[in-house]
């Protein structure tokens, strides 16, 4: 008998230590995911043409270690998404995360509220972004990742050694085309996977650098952009904020 209570001390003790990590970690170091839904709409004289992607966002907080290290990190995964302007050609609004963030922004004085608040976001609310929109892509030759053009974001200027803006809906596309609204939507759909219908080539280069190159940092857009830019499907491919 008294076996049996020593062993059952032990097991309640170690239960109990497990318990409490589980709470202590939980607490401290919270976690979430969200998943949204991102709309871009064109305005083009032939009306307006639009496309969606479904994203998901995982946030994992993690120790500090260093004073270098971030204590969140966010991986997303899904698409960017592909508006098709007929004979125009196609938009594509590159993947990222941060779209919800700038949509509904919450100040918190804490990083388990921050993520609490967009982990619990309701299905259906919607918000259109009035500025910071994703960078927008076109290809001359959709077959050909090395025909990437920007149609809207920013570009390097060597002289100034700086970002100059860009904005070539018109010059890419057609006079009358140009951006009409980008909204954010929280929703529970499942993550949208048809991007490879427009870019097939996407499986080839496998998540590498449009131009096929080891090593990336321009300036040709197609050694700045890679493959995860339009689809990333690991959540542990991770961004940090």
């Amino acid at each position: 008998m008294m076996k049996v209570k020593k062993v059952s001390m032990k097991f309640l003790v170690v239960f109990g230590l497990l318990f409490g990590s589980f709470v202590f970690w939980k607490t401290n170091f919270p976690s979430g995911t969200w998943r949204y839904k991102v709309i871009v709409e064109i305005e083009t004289p032939e009306g307006i043409k639009s496309g969606y992607a479904v994203r998901e966002v995982t946030a994992v907080t993690q120790p500090s270690i260093t004073p270098e290290t971030h204590p969140v990190t966010y991986g997303v995964i899904g698409e960017a998404v592909a508006i098709d302007l007929g004979d125009r050609g196609v938009a594509f609004a590159l993947l990222g995360y941060t779209e919800v963030f700038k949509a509904f922004p919450k100040e918190a004085k804490t990083t388990k509220e921050f993520i609490q608040y967009y982990s619990n976001l309701p299905v259906g609310q919607k918000a259109v972004l009035t500025s910071a929109h994703p960078q927008i892509v076109t290809f001359t030759d959709i077959n050909d990742p090395l025909t990437v053009k920007m149609v809207l974001g920013s570009r390097f200027n060597v002289k100034k050694q700086d970002l100059d803006p860009v904005n070539d809906f018109e010059a890419l596309f057609g006079q009358g085309v140009t951006l009409k609204q980008v909204i954010i939507a929280i929703t529970d759909e499942p993550v949208t996977w048809d991007i490879e219908k427009w870019l097939p080539w996407l499986d080839r280069i496998n998540g590498g650098y449009l131009d096929g190159a080891f090593l990336g940092g321009g300036p040709e857009l197609s050694n700045i952009l890679d493959g995860e830019h339009f689809k990333r499907e690991s959540k542990y491919k991770k961004e940090r904020k």
